[in-house]
């Protein structure tokens, strides 16, 4: 995770995600996020799997991001406590961009529903 988080800040998205796949061949959310959170805070593997969605999508391979997020919203973000709303919000944010931006109002509303179910409304509750 960490070598395609340098690789973002370098802006070689392209190289990354060679690198995502391969973490996701070891990376189990249900075994590793609780894991990692507790020792980091954050779930840096469920971070950079989402954000490579949109570096999918930017470089035309929009079929492969929507399934990754499909992935994600299925199998990672179940995995993150309710309270844990800033990572839901940087797992959720490049997730929800490639769904919005797919031309399609179903996609567009699913995403502004995973939005406000997981971040702005729990957060607005919390104060």
């Amino acid at each position: 995770a960490f070598q395609a988080d340098i690789m973002k800040r370098q802006g070689k998205y392209e190289e990354a995600i060679p690198v995502i796949d391969e973490m996701k061949s070891t990376y189990i959310p249900q075994v590793h996020s609780k894991v990692l959170v507790k020792e980091y805070i954050t779930d840096n593997c469920i971070n950079m799997i989402a954000a490579s969605t949109f570096w999918l999508h930017h470089h035309g391979r929009s079929d492969d991001a929507l399934g990754l997020c499909d992935e994600v919203i299925n199998s990672m973000l179940p995995e993150i406590e309710a309270t844990e709303l800033l990572t839901k919000l940087q797992l959720l944010f490049p997730v929800c961009r490639v769904m919005a931006n797919q031309g399609q109002a179903s996609t567009a509303q699913k995403a502004l529903e995973l939005f406000r179910d997981h971040v702005s409304d729990p957060a607005a509750l919390a104060g």
